[in-house]
């Protein structure tokens, strides 16, 4: 993990009992997405980063975590939503292939 308790509170200045073990995790999972890392493989190196880069990395996590607790530890709105543009997938044999002509609703 990238933050501890006493880290949230000097930075945030809200009680470090708000930043649990739980909303850490959860909030080191989101950062790690973000950057395109998969948590369960690998986890950013601290120690290979500047003095202010780990600042940067630790203030993120901090705010992202008191952002979960004030909302109940759901993450709402932090992907409001996403533009694939204009495709339809359809299957051709067994090759699946995209129709930028057309448009179609699909409920997956």
């Amino acid at each position: 993990m990238y933050l501890t308790s006493d880290e949230y509170n000097l930075i945030t200045g809200r009680p470090g009992t708000e930043a649990t073990e739980q909303r850490i995790q959860f909030a080191c999972e989101l950062f790690n997405k973000r950057i395109n890392l998969n948590q369960e493989l690998e986890e950013l190196d601290l120690t290979e980063l500047t003095e202010m880069q780990r600042q940067n990395v630790k203030r993120w996590i901090a705010y992202m975590v008191s952002y979960l607790y004030d909302n109940k530890d759901i993450a709402t709105g932090v992907v409001r939503s996403i533009s694939l543009g204009k495709f339809s997938p359809k299957m051709d044999g067994a090759k699946p292939t995209t129709d930028t002509t057309e448009r179609r609703e699909a409920i997956w």
